[in-house]
């Protein structure tokens, strides 16, 4: 569960090397909330990530064009025992799907999404290691450009 929250986490998208000036995710300061939505199941897993449906998790980072890179922002879901079966994040819109396996037990996640320079949206669905699912979402805005202050 953990590695599914840390890859919708990453789920601000493309830079400007990526994509066209007109649609890049602007540097600068960038506040976002995720939350999960829904869960499913009845497991350890699914009744611990219950307890937190709802519940906001508001984030502030300072985020460079590099640092937009989807390269870097979905590293995760493409390292070792993880695959991609979709990987698109061009013209204001995400789609990503993927699946990591640890041992016999196989964690698939779907992000699918929606970004202008100054904003994006997601919305993940991911399995739970006891067989639930999760479904949660992420909302972020640029807010301005980054302080000397950090």
């Amino acid at each position: 569960m953990r590695k599914a929250m840390a890859i919708a986490a990453l789920s601000l998208a493309p830079s400007p090397a990526a994509m066209g000036a007109d649609t890049a995710l602007r540097p600068g300061m960038w506040e976002s909330e995720a939350r999960f939505t829904s869960v499913q199941g009845n497991g350890p897993h699914a009744k611990a990530t219950k307890a937190l449906v709802g519940q906001p998790r508001v984030r502030k980072e300072c985020a460079t064009a590099a640092e937009l890179d989807p390269a870097k922002r979905f590293a995760e879901i493409r390292t070792a025992g993880c695959t991609t079966s979709v990987f698109v994040v061009a013209g204001g819109k995400i789609n990503i799907a993927g699946q990591c396996r640890k041992g016999v037990r196989a964690q698939t996640t779907r992000i699918v999404g929606t970004y202008t320079p100054t904003t994006y949206s997601t919305a993940t669905t991911t399995s739970l290691a006891d067989g639930g699912t999760a479904t949660f979402t992420d909302k972020g805005r640029r807010i301005g450009n980054c302080s000397d202050e950090g």
